[in-house]
């Protein structure tokens, strides 16, 4: 099915190419490709990170910062995490999300939440690239994080993140889980935050859009086995 969604979809760019040239002829399709090619096409491509959770590293500990999964959020740790707008957008947005199976990590001090970040371990939609993502019973994506302005540059993220695979671990240790990431080619502090983790890149994910079509790709032998097709092209 996904071999015949690709082809009609093939078809129909195909078709739409020929469309123009029969309308515009060959200088008014040039024209227009010049003109898609410098400012209609669309670009969105991002790294793939993985880390082996066996291969974590123990983290070194960020004074007065304790870190643990959020499980029954007061109405105070919702409104925390809301109001900078970073995957959920409001306080229902957090309880639902928990409630759907994501998963939140957040570090503390002086009991008020200053960093946090979301894990998801089932199939879900991707929103940002187009399509939907199939994760294998090993594979944790990491869905993002955030860091309030005044505790940046203090290692507490990354303390977060290695603090929390711990935690993991310790619950399943016979589990060979990993965590998968994907981080925009352009996000320079990004990926730079994750190679310090420990985070290696094993391929990329991303769209490109002209013409009103858009080709979604995956690239890489071992990035998302379970993602289906790799190559879709779509309106």
């Amino acid at each position: 099915m996904g071999v015949d969604h690709f082809v009609g979809e093939q078809h129909h760019f195909i078709r739409r190419i020929l469309d123009l040239i029969r309308r515009e002829g060959i200088p008014g399709f040039l024209s227009r490709l010049k003109k898609e090619l410098s400012s209609g096409i669309h670009i969105r491509d991002g790294y793939v990170f993985v880390l082996d959770y066996a291969e974590a590293t123990p983290p070194s500990p960020v004074e007065n910062i304790d870190v643990a999964e959020l499980i029954h959020p007061s109405p105070l740790d919702c409104e925390s995490i809301a109001k900078y707008h970073f995957h959920a957008n409001t306080s229902d947005d957090v309880l639902r999300y928990l409630e759907e199976g994501q998963r939140c990590f957040v570090a503390r001090c002086e009991d008020k939440i200053v960093s946090w970040f979301w894990v998801d371990s089932k199939n879900f939609y991707d929103y940002h690239l187009h399509r939907n993502i199939m994760l294998s019973d090993n594979e944790d994506y990491y869905l993002g994080g955030y860091t309030v302005p005044e505790f940046r540059g203090k290692a507490v993220f990354k303390y977060l993140i290695l603090e929390a695979l711990q935690g993991i671990l310790k619950k399943s240790p016979d589990a060979h889980h990993r965590a998968v990431a994907f981080v925009d080619v352009n996000n320079q502090p990004s990926i730079k935050a994750c190679q310090k983790m420990g985070f290696k890149v094993i391929g990329h994910i991303g769209y490109l859009g002209i013409f009103g079509v858009r080709l979604n790709y995956i690239f890489g032998r071992d990035v998302l086995p379970r993602t289906r097709p790799r190559f879709i092209l779509s309106r």
